[in-house]
């Protein structure tokens, strides 16, 4: 018979110890490549899906969506943007995904395109439909703040879609369809205010772009990569400076979309009149490679890199309707492994679900080691059967997560041991230790851990 240690050198996992409700458990976590969450659209509804991160088998995912949708993966969960009559927000977390955990609206007309999470359970939301960015509380969407960015364009509506945060600012990517140019805002998160990027300019200024039509906003450590009318942008936030890195004319035609694996290599989906391909690119030496072959030549919906794999979700075209779907390839060497694989309706929006898989007592994700160890957003909330206690650690620790009543009693030990780093989820089915239904009201989860406490509040409704 094999030793624990000997099994858990055989997987390739982490080997640990935790007391959980007073009974030792023993667990191994094993990484693996992720799951693909994937935003399918045909006639006047859109449905969710899941690309397998071992198979080629997409599953159904989600009751139906906007047929228009947006999405983001942060702090373990996927955030889905509706917009265009639906204006609202879904939040799904990856081990319960037939139901979203959080549900609101952001307003009539209010056109949600992208959201970035904070601490302490609040949310940036940027409006398409509107002139501002709002901070918004993430259980009810309650707006908490305005930041008006109206004076960034002439008609007051900058048309705000994609947003990044580094550091202390949040940058805001503004199509600005009525200007001659794009722009990205620049705002100071610790005022809630626009910085001018241009004093001696007048009126508001952020980092103008060179070129109309921006794609998508990404960041590579200090300096932001924007995709335009010109080609592949790069611009440097502290001395404002921009250059273009590719043309439109060495791409072969517009960027649609860009999808990196590292600080300088990637793919590119580019359009040339009616036609669409998808080209490598090395940001570096500033070099587009030839077009994969195997697509329709019809719309790219989107692309991500997922490990080794490029996924890309073709939208075919009249003659090859048959073959719109998602078209997996070799990263590294640009060949197609597998497609067109069928999602149903036409895949159009794709974001990567970085998970780990933990046997025996949790399930958890994580796109990458935790900066912080502490409690995530609690979900439902409130709750009657149980709750879900989302929690990501920095690094290998000691750890607590307790449930305590208004009096600050402690009614129930979830966790206590070992731990080791990254993403996990325990669920508290309102029972103290002792195996009894505790009463309605309010609790407190507690984690407590070499770098500090983390606590959420929790409402059992009976």
């Amino acid at each position: 018979m094999r030793s624990n240690a000997a099994l858990a050198r055989r997987r390739g996992g982490v080997f640990c110890c935790v007391l959980l409700s007073a009974l030792t458990v023993v667990w191994l976590t094993e990484a693996r490549a992720a799951d693909v969450f994937v935003a399918t659209a045909g006639g006047s509804s859109g449905r969710g899906a899941l690309l397998g991160s071992r198979s080629d088998i997409v599953r159904p995912a989600l009751p139906a969506l906007h047929t228009r949708v947006r999405l983001r993966f942060q702090d373990n969960r996927v955030y889905i943007l509706q917009g265009e009559g639906r204006d609202q927000l879904l939040v799904l977390i990856p081990s319960a995904w037939l139901a979203p955990a959080i549900e609101f609206s952001t307003g009539p007309g209010s056109d949600p395109r992208d959201v970035v999470a904070l601490p302490d359970d609040e949310l940036y939301i940027s409006l398409h439909g509107g002139s501002e960015v709002v901070r918004v509380d993430a259980y009810s969407g309650e707006v908490q703040a305005r930041i008006d960015l109206s004076a960034l364009d002439t008609d007051g509506n900058p048309d705000m879609t994609k947003m990044i945060r580094r550091g202390d600012r949040l940058y805001v990517l503004c199509e600005r369809l009525g200007a001659p140019t794009g722009t990205i805002a620049v705002i100071d998160m610790r005022t809630e205010s626009a910085l001018d990027m241009e004093p001696a300019t007048p009126g508001l200024q952020g980092l103008e772009l060179g070129g109309l039509a921006p794609t998508c906003l990404l960041g590579l450590g200090e300096r932001l990569i924007v995709p335009t009318s010109e080609g592949i942008e790069e611009l440097d936030p502290v001395s404002r400076g921009r250059r273009v890195l590719l043309t439109a004319a060495e791409l072969g035609g517009v960027v649609q979309g860009i999808a990196l694996r590292s600080n300088r290599q990637g793919y590119a989906a580019v359009q040339a009149g009616e036609a669409f391909h998808v080209v490598p690119v090395d940001l570096l030496a500033r070099t587009a490679g030839a077009p994969l072959t195997g697509l329709t030549g019809g719309r790219i919906n989107d692309l991500v890199i997922d490990d080794n794999r490029l996924i890309v979700a073709d939208d075919g075209t009249f003659e090859f309707d048959f073959a719109a779907g998602l078209y997996i390839y070799d990263v590294d060497t640009g060949s197609l492994l597998a497609g067109p694989i069928d999602t149903g309706q036409k895949p159009k929006r794709l974001v990567v679900v970085a998970q780990r898989t933990i046997t025996a007592v949790e399930s958890g994700v994580g796109q990458s080691l935790p900066a912080t160890s502490r409690l995530l957003i609690p979900f439902p909330n409130p709750f009657n059967a149980g709750v879900v206690l989302p929690l990501q650690l920095h690094s290998d620790t000691k750890v607590r997560l307790t449930i305590h009543n208004l009096a600050g009693m402690r009614v129930r030990t979830l966790l206590r041991g070992s731990a080791a780093p990254g993403g996990r989820s325990i669920r508290w089915d309102g029972r103290d230790d002792g195996g009894r239904a505790v009463a309605s009201g309010v609790y407190f989860a507690r984690l407590l851990t070499g770098a500090g406490t983390s606590t959420r509040r929790l409402v059992l409704v009976r």
